[in-house]
């Protein structure tokens, strides 16, 4: 009697166990299922998918109002301080799941003033996220925390060409590139995310044409400057003496045709004529690989 006793109370023990063990699964997979998740419209960048915003165009502008950009084919935009009331928004008009932890931002731009205002989001009255140009200096700002890139690591912004930023907000860091060469990372690291009910704001000051500026969600591969053309992409031909070797036009038939050779774009810097037409072609045949 006393054996079955404790075989039964053995297998009440287990079947206890076992109930619990549910229980605590499903209040996981409850809590779980319930966790806010951010999704992102997508759209299309260089060919690719990608998760983010076409800030220009979600802010209005138009091919009607349009100027040449930094080459053929490509368009620009005026902006200064008479039209930046235009492009300030909440945060839920642009994004409504709110902003993802890990971002990067991507603007291509020439400007006529020396500071500027590229992209801000205030949450709970201080920048969540923005960066910005002060004497010169590229200064970011993140939940609170700010640091800046001195001037004078810095390429010459303000010079009447077209130059490109791309903003890396990773978990741990922020890395700045600045015509797709990296000129610093920054000890800036990501707390929370910023909430629909922030102020988003868009070009806020300065003054310039703005051909590129994009958002794009979670991680992203640093992109290559091919539209900034054959002058940002090879600066050694604006150098004495230090023009590319003359190419028949076989051997640039060659590298056309033999496009898996070709890791980037700046490797076709040895073509005398490097055109418009030929980079967008060898852009093309990239994407096929």
């Amino acid at each position: 009697m006393c054996l079955q006793r404790k075989r039964l109370q053995r297998h009440m023990f287990q079947l206890l166990s076992i109930i619990r063990g549910n229980q605590l699964v499903k209040t996981r997979l409850k809590k779980f299922t319930n966790r806010k998740m951010i999704s992102f419209s997508k759209y299309r960048r260089n060919g690719k998918i990608t998760s983010g915003a076409n800030l220009l165009k979600t802010f209005g502008f138009r091919n009607s109002n349009a100027v040449r950009g930094s080459s053929p084919g490509q368009s620009a935009w005026q902006f200064g301080a008479s039209n930046s009331n235009s492009f300030a928004s909440s945060l839920s008009s642009v994004f409504p799941g709110g902003l993802s932890k890990v971002f990067s931002v991507v603007f291509t731009f020439s400007l006529t003033s020396k500071d500027f205002n590229a992209f801000q989001v205030e949450y709970n009255g201080r920048d969540y996220a923005s960066f910005s140009f002060q004497n010169g200096d590229l200064v970011i700002n993140r939940e609170g925390a700010q640091d800046l890139i001195k001037g004078d690591l810095l390429p010459e912004l303000s010079d009447g060409n077209f130059h490109k930023i791309q903003v890396f907000f990773d978990e741990l860091d922020v890395t700045v590139l600045v015509d797709c060469l990296q000129v610093g990372t920054l000890d800036l690291p990501t707390v929370q995310t910023a909430e629909q009910r922030s102020d988003f704001k868009l070009l806020s000051s300065g003054a310039g044409l703005v051909q590129d500026l994009a958002f794009i969600a979670g991680e992203a591969e640093a992109e290559e400057c091919c539209e900034l053309g054959p002058t940002a992409l090879c600066p050694s031909r604006n150098e004495r003496n230090a023009a590319p070797a003359r190419l028949a036009n076989s051997e640039t038939a060659k590298i056309i045709s033999s496009p898996r050779k070709i890791k980037s774009c700046r490797d076709c810097c040895k073509i005398e004529d490097l055109s418009l037409e030929f980079l967008n072609a060898l852009k093309e045949k990239l994407r096929e690989i």
